[in-house]
Order: structure tokens, then sequence, then C-alpha cells
């Protein structure tokens, strides 16, 4: 199952290499992902990002399906990464905005969702959206890319990347996903962010482990994993921690 869909979404990111904003080739089956912008992007004016999709049946997908939103600079990347795990590392060294990590996307009885997320561009220049659904243990179902231009903003703003000296907000906490014997925190969603550390706890306890990934040793049943997420921004420091995620 993994080779399909692994197959599928690396035939929809071939299909999206070379889009411009706005275009919209055919979808890939059966889960899908779209991305639109309504209107033009101007360097640090806060705009809508658009994503609508299908997850298909089973219908567990519904409530466990992540959307997850990262845009990158055009000066570092060529496209998108084919998974969201590589577009989350990519974010994190090169200076990407993660956008929005919604759960549980809005759906109708057929699993037709659509939800929005909000994006300010830090600069002017080309950045690539690129949107990912997940299905909740780190598995990318289907992805979209979108290459838009931003442009300058007529008053000179928007260059600072860390949102104009506000403080890092969390709008939605960090989550831990597990795959084999490695632990991964996703960072969630925050505002006013440019840069994440990390740190984990085990049974509530704090670790030496750092880093976005840690590898599992030895019997864990029955033990909790809690990663600790640290973003920086033009306006300071905030922190925010994921649930106990329980080890079996």
């Amino acid at each position: 199952m993994k080779r399909r869909l692994a197959t599928a979404v690396l035939a929809a990111f071939a299909t999206c290499a070379s889009l411009a904003a706005g275009a919209a080739p055919a979808l890939a089956a059966p889960h899908t992902i779209q991305v639109s912008v309504a209107a033009a992007p101007v360097a640090g004016r806060a705009m809508t990002v658009q994503l609508s999709g299908v997850v298909a049946p089973p219908e567990e997908f519904w409530d466990l399906a992540w959307i997850e939103v990262v845009a990158l600079p055009g000066a570092v990347v060529q496209g998108c990464p084919v998974s969201d795990g590589s577009a989350l590392y990519v974010a994190e060294g090169a200076g990407g905005q993660i956008l929005g990590v919604s759960l549980r996307p809005y759906t109708d009885s057929q699993g037709n969702y659509a939800n929005q997320v909000g994006w300010t561009p830090p600069a002017a220049g080309r950045y690539f959206l690129c949107a990912y659904l997940d299905d909740g243990e780190g598995l990318t179902l289907a992805g979209w890319e979108l290459a838009v231009d931003v442009a300058a903003s007529s008053s000179g703003s928007g260059g600072n990347a860390a949102g104009g000296g506000s403080a890092p907000v969390n709008v939605l906490r960090p989550r831990v996903t597990r795959a084999g014997r490695t632990l991964v925190c996703h960072a969630g969603h925050w505002e006013n962010a440019g840069s994440y550390s990390y740190g984990w706890l085990f049974d509530g306890r704090r670790s030496k482990a750092t880093g976005r990934e840690v590898s599992l040793r030895g019997e864990v049943g029955g033990h909790s994993a809690t990663c600790r997420v640290k973003a920086r921004g033009a306006g300071g420091t905030a922190t925010a921690s994921s649930r106990p995620f329980r080890l079996r």
C-alpha cells in the first residue's frame, strides 16, 4: 500500500513541477489535495490560502488525516519535496514557513473537504506553497505544489520573515508520530516564527535527546514521549509541548 501511495504522490508532483500561480492540473486518485490563492501575494500583507480535495474511504481517514502546508522560498528550492516530512526539514533549515497544520479537515459524506490557512509572505520573490495530505501516522497520501510570485510592498515593509517583531504564537500544538523505532516531532502551527528547536521528555522527565527525530532503544512499551518545541522570531521566543505519545 505504501509503495502505491508513494508512486501516486511522485506522479502528482511530477505533473505539478512546472506550475505557474493559479494552475490546476488533474488530481491524482484516490486521495487528493489542491492549493489556490484568490489574490496576488504582496510582501508583508496577510492573505488566505485555499485548500480542497478528497479523502477517499475508508471513513476513518476522515478523522485521522492532516493537512500540512509549507511555504518555501524559490531562492532555496526549485520545487516541493515529495513528502511532508522532507518539506518540514527543508523549511526549518532554509527559512521556510509552516503555514498551518489542520487536523480533521472539514469533510462531507463523500470525503470532499475544504479548508484554509493564513499566510503573510515575508519578502518579495518566488515561493512554493507545498501542501500535503497526511494519514496521521506520517505517511503522505497526496501532495500539491503551487508556485507564486510575491510582489514588493509599496510601503517598503514586509522584509521581516518572523512577523515584524511580534513574538511567536502557537496556534496548533506540536504532535509526535512514530515510524518504526523512530519518533518524529511535528512543530505544529505557529505565527511569527522563523526557526525551531526541539527537546524531549520521557514519562514526563526531561531527556538529553534533541532534534526533530529520536531513536528508541530497548523495551519501550507502557512508556510515553512528549516533544517540546521552542520557536524563535524577531519578537522573542515561545515554547509549546505535544500531548504525551503512548509507546506500545
